[in-house]
């Protein structure tokens, strides 16, 4: 079981990504709930003889969390939506944080049950570009259909293309020149494809992703990227000078007057339920005036809450209007010691390069994570990315957290010391 279990695991991902393919597949749509059912009691069942690499302050604000989330069920406008969504979220993010634990992290990259979504999406993407079936409007979103979705695949599964490529270029030196270019060469589609979903909270996330596990680098491999990225914004500016405006018109106010003017309505509504959230909150999961009419029938069983909520638009204001202020504030402190669980590996280990980078990395995208969250409402939901942010933050865990990542790097700063003994003749 443990050498299938990470292919189960890559599965369960992956599940939760399929939805994005449901026109294509409908099937898809009720997928991950079968395949989290079977993954869940596997899970516990291989926990019950292993230690949990997980740092016992996440799980504490994990649980406090959580457990302020159930209370809310008490005053829910559908007590029953509440408890079933709460159940489907506990249960994701228990199975997706903890699983990584119940195996030995022995892959080259620990990021691996990323790959999964990553290909498919890239792969999906080219051929859909080939065939000029790909755009809806005028952002390219692949055979998903939804250009923010789009971008959400690649950017929730960056970590595992971002750990390829850094490992390729530091063993640059035994590669061949195509294998040298075929990354360089995926990399470069990826952004690209990425570049024509237009999908700015993507965008931001991966930007702010990269940033933090690029900090980690020497200051030469800086100095480097600086120079030429001012090099190549002056090339664009000599050869198409009206290019800024472009860009600008292009990503950030997308073709409107206003930046937010695609979803200042969505905003606004939601600005307003969350002031009625009050300190305590309408409940789990409950739209204020639309979830009432929810009722347990086999749609709702597999997991179209949807139905009966509304785009939230911001993941803070689902939780003042989910959870209240005071949810808000245990989200603030789930957040805070998730920054400190990361940042306390370099305290307390001798770190190797490979650690150093896995530890800025985890950060980073959990920074791109909380940028991305200002304008999707996923963190109070059994999302797709509540799953692999999950994912990301259990299989950084049980690597950095690892008994092997604790012992010391052997370090010879002494010299052996000979004493010489007088001799008596």
């Amino acid at each position: 079981m443990k050498k299938l279990y990470p292919f189960l695991y890559a599965a369960l991902l992956a599940s939760f990504y399929a939805p994005g393919f449901g026109r294509i597949f409908p099937a898809a749509t009720y997928l991950r709930w079968p395949v989290l059912a079977v993954m869940a009691p596997v899970t516990i069942g291989m926990l019950a003889s292993r230690p949990l690499r997980v740092p016992r302050a996440v799980l504490a604000a994990l649980f406090a969390f959580m457990f302020y989330c159930l209370l809310t069920a008490f005053w829910s406008e559908n007590a029953l939506l509440s408890i079933l969504k709460l159940l489907a979220y506990a249960v994701t993010v228990s199975t997706l944080l903890l699983g990584p634990s119940a195996v030995d992290g022995s892959s080259k990259n620990p990021f691996r049950p990323l790959a999964p979504i990553m290909i498919a999406c890239v792969g999906s993407a080219v051929v859909a570009f080939v065939t000029g079936v790909s755009y809806g409007g005028s952002n390219f979103s692949g055979y998903v259909w939804n250009s923010n979705f789009f971008g959400s695949m690649i950017a929730y599964s960056m970590p595992w293309l971002i750990f390829v490529f850094w490992s390729a270029w530091g063993r640059r030196s035994v590669l061949s020149g195509k294998q040298r270019i075929f990354y360089i060469a995926f990399v470069g589609t990826t952004s690209l494809l990425l570049l024509l979903s237009r999908s700015r909270s993507a965008m931001l996330m991966v930007i702010v992703g990269v940033s933090f596990a690029f900090a980690q680098s020497r200051p030469t491999h800086k100095l480097a990227v600086v120079y030429g990225l001012c090099a190549g914004l002056l090339l664009l500016y000599l050869l198409y000078p009206g290019g800024f405006g472009a860009l600008r018109t292009t990503y950030i106010y997308k073709s409107n007057n206003m930046i937010f003017d695609s979803r200042s309505q969505q905003f606004g509504a939601s600005w307003e339920k969350a002031k009625e959230g009050g300190w305590l909150g309408c409940g789990f999961g409950v739209s204020a005036g639309m979830s009432s009419d929810w009722s347990l029938q086999w749609s709702g069983l597999l997991g179209l809450f949807s139905q009966y909520s509304r785009e939230k638009g911001s993941t803070q204001f689902a939780v003042m209007e989910e959870l209240g202020l005071f949810g808000l504030v245990l989200y603030v402190i789930l957040w805070g010691v998730l920054g400190r669980s990361i940042f306390r590996w370099g305290r307390q280990l001798h770190e190797n390069r490979e650690h150093r980078f896995l530890r800025f990395l985890v950060f980073g995208y959990c920074m791109g994570a909380l940028v991305n969250s200002l304008f999707e409402a996923w963190f109070v939901s059994p999302s797709p990315e509540t799953a692999a942010f999950w994912a990301t933050l259990g299989i950084g865990f049980a690597v950095l957290y690892s008994p092997a990542a604790k012992v010391p790097v052997p370090r010879f700063t002494t010299s052996p010391q000979v004493s010489f003994q007088r001799v008596q003749v």
